[in-house]
């Protein structure tokens, strides 16, 4: 069962929509339940840095990606026309980007419903592109630095990144979140 804690608003109350990522483990399942190489490309190219579904089905494989001192690196155009570079795993290294079906690039509307056949598969029903976004960030805190793991993501704002992924790691916070729920839930409300 993959993680999940609420959204708040910026007044700390919550909005009934939730944040998923998927543990570890899951998101192997996920890299090796996938129904064709081209699902599965998609899926690991959303894992691999926390990339936006619309910046993994723009990569292109001979303009954007190259190798240099880091290792095998994809430059990304991401919100706003900003351009950032992010190391992505080297079993990526022969991936042939876009994405091709039927003789066209796929949508995100393609990778979001890959995504979702592929979660369901293991038992996870409505995982999406953003789910698998918050994946890799929420996995990679574990052992990568913020402001690094914020970089590979394209947050430009450490306020929002925070806001996201690190109040959501932090114990103190996941306890406030339960409480509040536990608060909602009484019949005193």
């Amino acid at each position: 069962m993959p993680h999940r804690i609420e959204f708040t608003d910026k007044n700390g109350k919550g909005t009934g929509r939730f944040r998923i990522w998927c543990s570890p483990q899951e998101i192997h399942d996920l890299l090796t339940v996938g129904a064709t190489s081209s699902d599965q490309r998609i899926i690991l190219t959303l894992l691999s840095r926390g990339l936006r579904a619309s910046e993994a089905v723009k990569a292109n494989s001979e303009t954007d990606m190259f190798r240099d001192a880091r290792g095998l690196i994809l430059s990304v155009r991401g919100k706003g026309g900003k351009y950032r570079e992010v190391p992505i795993p080297e079993t990526l290294a022969n991936a042939k980007f876009p994405i091709i079906r039927r003789g066209s690039p796929i949508s995100t509307n393609t990778a979001l419903t890959w995504t979702k056949e592929a979660g369901e598969r293991i038992g996870i029903k409505n995982l999406s592109c953003h789910d698998l976004r918050r994946s890799f960030c929420q996995n990679a805190l574990r052992t990568v630095p913020s402001e690094m793991v914020r970089q590979w993501s394209g947050h430009s704002s450490q306020e929002t990144f925070e806001r996201h992924y690190i109040s959501t790691n932090d114990i103190s916070f996941q306890a406030f979140e339960r409480e509040k729920l536990e608060k909602a839930l009484s019949p005193d409300n």
